[in-house]
């Protein structure tokens, strides 16, 4: 559909495109069997995120916990193996995350997680993204 004035407009349009660049560098986990695996994310302190979580081989619970530990948001997906995991969280003071993935197959399972953290302000032009 090579110069086609409808797709190009909704290219343009993408609350994807909106969200731009991933903030810091994506971070790889592997997974074994059920046994958490855990990054911790630098980021602004009091900004909104978008944390994606892209998962292979290993279906995965994620967990996000604040510098004390506390759980601050989960995402899962009631069909095994399928879909990304989403989660908006603002960060602390500290701007310090915990992502914690959970394989939830059996022991040998191995797979990997790769998180992506998007900070929400990029948005601020584009409120129909955050709906």
């Amino acid at each position: 559909m090579l110069g086609c004035p409808a797709a190009a407009a909704a290219a343009d349009n993408s609350c994807t495109r909106a969200l731009g660049l991933v903030a810091g560098a994506p971070r790889l986990l592997k997974t074994v069997g059920t046994e958490p695996a855990q990054v911790e994310l630098g980021l602004a302190p009091g900004r909104g995120y978008l944390l994606e979580v892209d998962e292979q081989g290993n279906d995965a619970l994620v967990e996000v916990l604040d510098s004390q530990d506390q759980l601050i948001a989960r995402a899962d997906h009631p069909e095994r193996r399928s879909g990304t995991r989403r989660a908006v969280v603002t960060s602390p003071d500290s701007g310090s995350l915990t992502v914690r993935v959970t394989g939830k197959e059996h022991a040998n399972a191995r797979g990997t997680a790769t998180i992506r953290a998007f900070d929400l302000t990029s948005l601020q032009a584009r409120p129909d993204c955050l709906a």
